[in-house]
């Protein structure tokens, strides 16, 4: 899917210049061409979820303790430790 997002950098590089520039259109036309971007991979991503085909599958699944004893038991502690970094404190 990240191939569908990446499909509106190149709208956005090619319109940008033509409605900036050769349109005079300044700034609106630097935002028309952005949404037009995001348009252009909705659209791509659309179709690509409508026909099901998939490049890259991704699951999900809960962690076990199996999955931790590849871990020494010293990094286990620091991922515990750390994983509240990032956390509001109030």
């Amino acid at each position: 899917m990240s191939l569908c997002t990446m499909l509106s950098v190149p709208v956005n590089a090619v319109l940008t210049p033509l409605m900036v520039r050769i349109l005079n259109w300044g700034v609106a036309g630097a935002s028309i061409s952005t949404v037009l971007g995001s348009v252009a991979s909705l659209i791509a991503l659309i179709i690509v979820l409508k026909k099901g085909k998939r490049i890259i599958k991704l699951t999900v699944k809960k962690p076990s303790v199996e999955d931790f004893k590849e871990i020494e038991g010293s990094e286990v502690r620091k991922l515990l430790r750390n994983s509240s970094v990032g956390y509001p404190s109030y």
